[in-house]
């Protein structure tokens, strides 16, 4: 595994971050604890959580995960959106999900389990709860300092707000009295790219920012201030669809993607192959900052950090074969 210092902070972690939003959600406590041991195994450092992940039961699993080796890990936690209210029956059919999900993946049956996800991200959305005033804020950090088992973590971000939403400064304020008080080794935020860079400009105290980058939503090439901040990304695969879209070209394509291949050294006619071009371009479009994954098998842990444990490439020829595909994949949607 590589690893590097973020800019602007003295926190030194692994270039694959594990990202946690699964964990206590579509996986139960044994399976994410099984996935976060895997990912440590594999020199992954830096473990992205949220007060909202896993219905509000992400922080404690990474909590207990964490214990006995909290000053080898590299914690990150968000407010701002709560989880939302307890519910039995929703925790009684949780197990239930799980395991349709399992067999339904298991036979690739991919129409159900995108019927599946869908319902559940419509009633996640429904109940999204976004608080960014001083008082929830302090609450919820000190609810996942409690869950986490820990009296500081490493990032703290705001969740997801909306450029106005913060824009009076309060919370800011808050993140700073945080950082110097040592609950937070650095603070930042996880928003969209439009928002990040208006707060950038406003708010020098930011330190850490996190935003999607990938194939086709290259905002990292839009983000101001980047050679000043610690970044980090996440989406590479695109919430797996942009997987689909560039595994069905490949197939209808196989002459270019023979070509891409040995360009790229990579087998661009293999599922894993397709993942492997999407997560090398993600780090070498990051090389000092931190691609966050979301993964939970065994096999695909590995497999990432593999990738994650060799230099990028040279950014000219790969860069190059990147600009075609992105292309070929903008015209084959465009003409669909």
């Amino acid at each position: 595994m590589r690893y590097v210092q973020l800019a602007g902070t003295d926190i030194r972690c692994s270039v694959l971050g594990f990202g946690c939003a699964r964990l206590m959600g579509r996986l139960s406590r044994r399976q994410s604890l099984r996935a976060l041991a895997a990912a440590y195994e594999q020199g992954i450092t830096v473990f992205d959580t949220a007060r909202s992940y896993g219905w509000g039961e992400s922080e404690a699993v990474v909590g207990e995960f964490a214990s006995g080796k909290r000053d080898r890990l590299v914690l990150i936690t968000k407010l701002g959106i709560l989880p939302p209210p307890r519910n039995r029956l929703r925790q009684f059919l949780k197990p239930l999900v799980r395991s349709v999900l399992s067999l339904a993946t298991r036979h690739r049956l991919t129409t159900v389990t995108g019927a599946i996800r869908a319902q559940i991200q419509q009633r996640v959305s429904s109940q999204v709860q976004r608080h960014y005033d001083l008082e929830t804020a302090r609450r919820s950090l000190d609810t996942s300092l409690k869950a986490l088992r820990t009296d500081y973590v490493d990032v703290l971000f705001i969740h997801a707000p909306l450029y106005e939403q913060i824009a009076d400064g309060k919370l800011l304020d808050y993140l700073s009295e945080v950082l110097r008080a040592g609950k937070a080794r650095a603070i930042g935020v996880s928003t969209d790219i439009d928002s990040t860079n208006r707060l950038l400009a406003a708010f020098p105290s930011l330190q850490v920012v996190q935003i999607e980058n990938n194939l086709l939503n290259c905002h990292l090439d839009a983000l101001h201030r980047k050679d000043q901040i610690g970044v980090i990304t996440n989406c590479p695969f695109g919430r797996q669809l942009l997987v689909e879209n560039l595994t069905q070209l490949m197939s209808t394509a196989p002459a270019k993607a023979s070509e891409w291949s040995k360009e790229t050294g990579i087998d661009l006619c293999s599922a894993d192959g397709v993942g492997k071009l999407l997560l090398t371009y993600a780090l070498a479009t990051n090389p000092t900052g931190v691609v966050l994954c979301g993964m939970h098998q065994v096999e695909h842990i590995a497999r990432n950090a593999a990738v994650a444990s060799v230099d990028p490439p040279a950014q000219t020829a790969f860069q190059r074969v990147v600009r075609d595909i992105r292309e070929a994949l903008v015209e084959r949607t465009c003409s669909n």
